[in-house]
């Protein structure tokens, strides 16, 4: 029998839930028979592991991903079905720590989570699932933890970040549209002129910002090196124009 500890979802509550949502076919009233990866190919890989993880975890899957009638179930639910459905698999996989999230506080819910669970590096984002996923279906939680584990959409934003996710004055505010890949996409304009476009998942994880504002950073990099060393632009030879043809 094995001993190794399972890990908690760490994905965004919010995505977790909006993600079963749409995955029900509204043409045919059904889910697809595995979620494996090709029901998933919108998701960012990351955030398309961290799915499937999390749906292995409330035995929402079964052998190959396949679906269950409980997935099924809460696809179809409305706010309030889904409430209904979810709380008492919240209760029952964190039956351990409901007590200490109730009053508790930060330190010592991150001992009973270490004590249960696999993956240290992943605690913060594992928390923040089930201190969200309490607060939707109204489980008690002390106020110095839900003070203390900020939510995704604030988590781990540094001033510089807060200073990027500002919108643009108004001349160069732009609405954002969707690729075939499903990626929101943003174009990029300085006054009047499009200077270029950036596309991201529309559900981000919060270790996807950091890394996506890293590549940024990359280009950045890039593009101000090139303006320092720009490459010599390749001269035509001259010569007599071809005739046109007849």
């Amino acid at each position: 029998m094995s001993d190794k500890k399972p890990t908690p979802p760490y994905i965004s509550y919010k995505t977790f839930q909006g993600q079963i949502h749409r995955l029900l076919d509204e043409a045919t009233g059904t889910l697809p028979s595995h979620i494996d990866t090709s029901a998933l190919k919108k998701m960012a890989g990351s955030t398309s592991n961290q799915f499937q993880q999390a749906l292995r975890f409330f035995d929402l899957v079964g052998k190959d991903y396949a679906k269950t009638t409980a997935l099924e179930e809460l696809a179809k639910s409305n706010d309030d079905k889904w409430k209904t459905l979810i709380r008492p698999m919240i209760q029952a996989k964190y039956h351990k720590h409901l007590e200490v999230l109730k009053s508790g506080t930060v330190a010592r819910l991150k001992d009973s989570f270490t004590e249960t669970f696999e993956g240290t590096a992943i605690l913060p984002q594992a928390m923040r699932f089930l201190v969200a996923a309490a607060d939707d279906v109204g489980l008690p939680i002390a106020a110095v933890i839900k003070d203390g584990i900020p939510s995704n959409r604030n988590a781990g934003t540094s001033r510089g970040m807060r200073k990027a996710q500002q919108p643009p004055p108004a001349n160069q505010q732009s609405t954002s549209t969707s690729n075939q890949a499903g990626f929101e996409v943003f174009p990029i304009k300085f006054g009047a002129t499009h200077i270029g476009s950036l596309s991201i998942s529309p559900e981000p994880e919060e270790t996807e910002i950091e890394f996506f504002f890293m590549k940024v950073e990359q280009i950045k990099a890039q593009l101000l090196d090139r303006r320092k060393h720009p490459k010599p632009i390749p001269t035509v030879p001259t010569g007599k124009k071809e005739a046109a043809n007849p």
